[in-house]
């Protein structure tokens, strides 16, 4: 089925777009997190082995790097570990909704997950507790936990010294290549204070927060067979369906986008559809009602479609099969 819609393309810069970012949670920490109580799990806790599954990893948050030492012509290792001086603390997102992030969550039974409007303004709010210090934030790398024999940066040479390319930080965002999935952002912070395997607070950003859930034919989330359609439906306070849409499969299709129109100060959630090469303004194997029907067009983003105030939505459900 090929759709033709209404096309608004704006190449001004009235527009200002924003990357929302998605937590997957546990069904008994989704609705906390929904009303405002943020959790943030001390990283040595995942060394632990407190969370199991495809969560734990037994040297999380540090790095090794090992060569040959010219000077006693024997192997070293060098460990880069933050967490032996200080208590850091760990809020896990990821910048990918449709994707496979997605079926990573589902074999780790997360069903659900929540959409943070404005990202920035949960990471400042949880910043400005005296207790913590924000470090900073950034996609993981999957490059591994263990770095061997690099020749123009070996740590035991004069040239080129590793050690001080290597920031304190660094380590933190590293992880192994098997939990690529997660495709995780991750915000990291410190404490003034040591001992504490967790922080909890209660934040002001409920109204930044939309529930998304997820329903996936049995044989997808087993990966039995590749899924082949995505349906969506967008829900108002009165629990009532005010979009809707269905489309042919692919990764990132109808990831949500945040975007704010400067001229009515509106904040919007459009959700990304691939360009059909048959025309821009054309929806291949789609169809959508309700919201704005017209398919919004701008040069950072691509197409994006069932254009909806934030305010307006109390929760999306996603079906594949």
């Amino acid at each position: 089925m090929q759709q033709t819609l209404g096309n608004s393309t704006n190449d001004s810069n009235d527009v200002v777009f924003y990357q929302p970012q998605f937590r997957f949670l546990e069904s008994s920490y989704l609705d906390a997190f929904i009303s405002g109580q943020v959790y943030l799990s001390n990283i040595l806790n995942f060394r632990k082995g407190e969370f199991g599954g495809l969560i734990d990893d037994e040297r999380e948050g540090e790095i090794s790097i090992h060569g040959f030492n010219h000077n006693t012509s024997e192997r070293e290792t060098i460990v880069y570990d933050p967490c032996i001086d200080e208590d850091i603390f760990v809020l896990c997102t990821t910048n990918n909704l449709i994707s496979e992030s997605l079926f990573w969550a589902l074999k780790e039974k997360r069903t659900s997950c929540c959409l943070i409007v404005r990202p920035s303004k949960l990471i400042d709010e949880i910043s400005s507790n005296p207790e913590l210090t924000f470090i900073g934030r950034k996609n993981c790398d999957y490059n591994g936990r263990d770095f061997y024999n690099i020749p123009s940066f070996c740590p035991w040479t004069n040239h080129l010294p590793f050690r001080s390319m290597i920031h304190k930080y660094d380590p933190l965002f590293n992880k192994p290549k098997s939990y690529a999935n997660q495709l995780e952002h991750r915000v990291c912070w410190r404490a003034s204070k040591k001992s504490r395997s967790h922080f909890e607070l209660q934040t002001t950003i409920p109204s930044q927060i939309i529930r998304i859930d997820f329903e996936v034919e049995k044989k997808v989330a087993l990966n039995i067979r590749p899924p082949q359609s995505v349906s969506l439906q967008i829900y108002g306070f009165d629990s009532k369906v005010i979009a809707e849409g269905s489309f042919q499969f692919s990764n990132n299709l109808l990831s949500p986008i945040v975007y704010e129109r400067k001229g009515d100060n509106k904040e919007l959630l459009g959700f990304k559809q691939p360009q059909n090469p048959d025309g821009s303004n054309t929806l291949f194997n789609a169809s959508i009602q309700g919201g704005d029907t017209g398919v919004f067009t701008h040069p950072a983003v691509g197409m994006l479609i069932l254009n909806i105030e934030t305010k307006l939505i109390e929760r999306i459900k996603y079906s594949v099969s």
